[in-house]
């Protein structure tokens, strides 16, 4: 248990420093409500005792004093604390769930996918309470209720010292009965945990392809398969009901029954044998209800603590800084190499290798295009040299640096990138330029739309560089779809630029155009194209042929047509493919 404390302070305490006024102050407050909570059950002692039983009723105005005096400081107090323990949480939880964004965004990408969706959203809104949680519940509320029990068992003994020992007995019950349930609820709760991180997961990706459903009137499948999704859940659910009944239960039958009943009964024991007063038994039970009421919190906060170790388990990776301080910082890029380079989308070793042994250079201001049949591994190619995928063998390098110790926020600053899949902002033409460059004037994002011809479908929108381009660009066409990406990649004005089949499911009239944009306004960066139709790549200097995951040829267009088995087959099949359309 103690380790269990220990590990959960070092990993966050970090966030202390944030909040030291509102510590004090907790503990200050929390100090006045001992001394108020030590005074307001004697001011009923003297009523019972020199009140009612001696006829002293002098001091009654002595006690309506006290208790509305009282009462207005607890009222006081309560609503201080409230407020301060407001503004902890709210602190705490600025600091915890931004820290907790940021270092998702700063992870390496070949440990994210798209399934952890769901997992990132429970971290982010539901799993950085435990933060708060442990630093008041576990933290400060303990260490005042041990301070509380402290002050409250030194009275006691001072008043009676045998009636203090017998209602110490009673504890060793509560801890029994709490510590017995938490860990049941626990193992509950992660079950639960995941099934809500996998609904959600499964929830945003479906709802983000509500056309395919629509299309392919799938809407009753995917019904069914979010029915099951609940159902599952519903099913742990009830156990956790279950759990949460019967340890109500538990602390009823501690609470009222054993502790109750046995304050009661041991107190009229003494009061029969005028070993004490009415007034100080009363008092007595007051002080012991208090103390009783601490070491409760402590056991549940201490159950609280061991119910949510895994939800801790979880959450210390992604609050720990995800960037290495030791990574290295890359200048301009020069160089791109792939050394001895194998992969699997499996990381089974004896699975088939996606690419085998891939042995590739590429220098400052080279055009490379690669090119080849589906799956074969080009796309892997592109993922591993932005490290999407992380190779199970060999090195891909950057300026003869390896990409693992790489500061990824350096790298990809120097990087353009035109996927496949690639997503859009839903913004305006505007705010899609200024979030990756704050400082654009209109001037310059008009010259950049006209660079990629969008200038004009800009200048027809009624609402011009007002106009929203919809949810992933879907009020744009493929092809301004792509130069809109392009568009971003000129406003970076990177090192490197990737193009994974860029001009894909265009027409030759666009992918000519988008050809143009790439030649005129890339000069001096490493462009790295993926491409489909060889047709128009001739212009190309350096093409990459791949077969199998393996890399078979290297040269320029007429060379490898000449000379390259490969790609002269994959140009005869294009060719009499597009003859055998005309002849059509």
């Amino acid at each position: 248990m103690i380790k269990l404390y220990v590990l959960y302070f070092k990993e966050f305490k970090k966030y202390y420093k944030n909040i030291v006024k509102n510590i004090i102050l907790y503990i200050m407050l929390a100090l006045l409500v001992i001394l108020v909570g030590i005074i307001n059950p004697y001011i009923y002692k003297i009523l019972i005792d020199d009140i009612y039983s001696n006829r002293n009723f002098g001091l009654f105005k002595f006690f309506l004093f006290m208790t509305v005096a009282i009462f207005i400081i607890q009222v006081f107090l309560d609503y201080v604390t409230m407020r301060n323990n407001l503004t902890l949480y709210n602190k705490l939880k600025i600091k915890v769930k931004t820290i907790l964004f940021k270092n998702i965004l700063l992870r390496r990408l070949h440990k994210i996918n798209e399934s952890d969706t769901g997992y990132f959203s429970r971290l982010i809104n539901e799993d950085f309470s435990i933060v708060g949680t442990f630093i008041v519940n576990n933290i400060l509320n303990n260490i005042i209720s041990l301070l509380n029990i402290i002050v409250y068992l030194g009275i006691l003994f001072y008043i009676n010292v045998y009636i203090t020992l017998i209602l110490i007995l009673f504890l060793p019950i509560a801890i029994f009965l709490t510590k017995f349930i938490a860990k049941k609820i626990d193992k509950i709760r992660y079950i639960l945990r995941n099934i809500n991180a996998e609904t959600d997961s499964w929830l945003y990706s479906t709802l983000s392809k509500w056309k395919i459903i629509k299309m392919f009137s799938s809407e009753d499948f995917q019904t069914d398969k979010y029915s099951e999704y609940l159902n599952k859940y519903v099913k742990i659910s009830n156990k956790e009901m279950a759990f949460n009944s019967l340890n109500r239960i538990l602390q009823n039958f501690k609470n009222e029954f054993i502790f109750s009943t046995g304050l009661y009964f041991i107190g009229a024991f003494f009061a029969l044998n005028n070993s004490l007063k009415v007034g100080t038994i009363i008092l007595i039970i007051s002080y012991y209800q208090n103390i009783f009421n601490r070491l409760n919190s402590i056991i549940e906060n201490t159950a609280s603590l061991i119910s949510n170790e895994n939800t801790f388990h979880r959450l210390v990776p992604y609050i720990k800084e995800t960037q290495n301080t030791k990574d290295s910082v890359i200048g301009r890029i020069e160089n791109i190499s792939l050394k001895n380079v194998y992969y699997t989308y499996n990381n089974d070793t004896d699975d088939r290798y996606i690419l085998q042994n891939i042995n590739l250079s590429i220098n400052y201001g080279e055009k490379l295009c690669i090119v080849g049949k589906n799956g074969h591994g080009k796309t892997t190619l592109i993922k591993c040299l932005l490290d999407i995928c992380k190779p199970q063998k060999g090195e891909v390098c950057y300026n003869n640096i390896d990409i693992s110790t790489i500061s990824m926020d350096s790298l990809y600053k120097k990087i353009g990138v035109v996927m496949q899949d690639a997503a859009l902002f839903n913004l305006d033409f505007v705010d899609n330029l200024l979030y990756i460059n704050p400082t654009l004037t209109i001037e310059s994002i008009e010259d950049i739309y006209k660079k990629v011809y969008l200038y004009d479908k800009i200048e027809k929108s009624e609402n011009k560089y007002n106009t929203s381009i919809g949810e992933n660009g879907v009020q744009l066409s493929g092809g301004e779809m792509k130069r809109m990406l392009i568009a971003k990649a000129m406003v970076k004005k990177p090192d490197v630029l990737f193009f994974d089949e860029a001009t894909s499911f265009l027409d030759a009239a666009t992918e000519d155009k988008i050809n143009d944009i790439i030649a005129n306004n890339f000069m001096n960066q490493i462009v790295i194209t993926i491409s489909h139709r060889l047709s128009t790549i001739q212009n190309y200097k350096r093409i990459i042929v791949m077969y199998d995951g393996q890399i078979v040829g290297d040269g320029t267009f007429y060379e490898l047509l000449n000379n390259n088995t490969y790609f002269k087959e994959l140009y005869e099949e294009q060719y009499f493919s597009i003859k055998n359309l005309d002849v059509n």
